[in-house]
């Protein structure tokens, strides 16, 4: 046995030991060069979060269903290709993490796991996602970033909770037409392949957050804009709008460029309304870059804002 495999796994077990005398709630078994999930974790009683990130895991074990109130797992950086059939069993499971595995699809047990308010599949090779997707009535949080997805499921305006989304990095076109989230807030399609800005999300009341950067968008009316006027943020840099230098016309927008101004208070200023846009996706234990990547958008680029200030009212003229 390699001498650092050998570190790391005498690392584990004194890991799952102190654990046991502790009879700790959570276990972090992360970055172990695991092939397996050890079952003696199951040794520990009222385990609610398990973290296994970056290991060479490639299949969960039947013991894990023993687990019985196991509330966050994280599974993200492992070598997973599927999910066993009986893990709909932990049904107690609220957070899941499966990023950066191989998956393909969408394994479909996840659609029997009711109770989950926080999904992260990003980077997992994803084409599609399916209708049952309806079937998570309690998600709060999805990411599903890198992948290959091209559209969405009418079925996907079925998640009335979901209030933090994003699919940055596909192959997006278009919305469904009937879709409307009620509790939206955050929303990421940046990278995608939209040509055209979607009349959807001026439905969408509650949101705050809208990323649409590196798209294929030309223009954006001004009617459009006088219906976005709910939002804190509207992210369009990396778009070939034709009529940017018009956009300036608009006393809610401004348009910033990455070394054009040397007043950075507006990143402090809006430093809470971040926390309270990402905070349901604290599960992403490992994709840090998923909420860091979105402030970078802020922070740098051509953004346009679009603030909750009196000047707002200049739209209903």
């Amino acid at each position: 046995m390699p001498f650092n495999n050998a570190i790391a796994l005498f690392q584990m077990h004194l890991i799952i030991e102190r654990a046991l005398a502790s009879q700790s709630s959570s276990l972090y078994l992360c970055n172990l060069n695991l092939k397996d999930i050890p079952l003696s974790i199951t040794r520990i009683n009222h385990l609610l979060r398990l973290y296994l990130s970056h290991n060479r895991i490639s299949q969960v074990p039947k013991e894990i269903c023993q687990l019985e109130e196991l509330y966050s797992l994280a599974l993200d950086y492992n070598k997973l290709h599927s999910l066993p059939p009986y893990l709909i069993s932990l049904q107690t499971l609220v957070k899941l993490n499966l990023n950066h595995n191989s998956l393909k699809v969408i394994p479909p047990e996840i659609f029997h796991l009711t109770n989950l308010e926080i999904l992260w599949l990003n980077h997992t090779e994803l084409s599609e996602i399916p209708c049952e997707i309806k079937n998570l009535t309690k998600l709060d949080t999805f990411g599903a970033r890198g992948n290959n997805i091209q559209s969405l499921p009418d079925e996907f305006g079925c998640l009335e909770n979901l209030r933090w989304l994003t699919l940055q990095d596909n192959k997006i076109t278009h919305l469904p037409k009937n879709l409307y989230f009620t509790s939206l807030v955050h929303l990421n399609l940046s990278l995608n392949l939209f040509t055209v800005f979607p009349e959807a999300l001026t439905k969408f009341k509650d949101m705050q957050f809208c990323f649409f950067a590196g798209n294929h968008i030309k223009s954006i009316s001004d009617e459009t804009l006088c219906q976005l006027r709910h939002l804190k943020l509207l992210d369009l840099h990396k778009n070939p709008l034709t009529e940017e230098s018009d956009l300036k016309d608009y006393p809610f927008i401004t348009t910033l460029c990455k070394g054009e101004s040397d007043d950075d208070s507006n990143d402090e200023d809006d430093s809470e309304d971040w926390a309270e846009s990402v905070g349901s996706s604290e599960l992403n234990t490992s994709d840090e870059e998923d909420i860091l990547d979105d402030l970078e958008l802020v922070r740098g680029g051509a953004v346009l804002w679009v603030p909750l200030v009196s000047k707002l009212l200049a739209c209903a003229y």
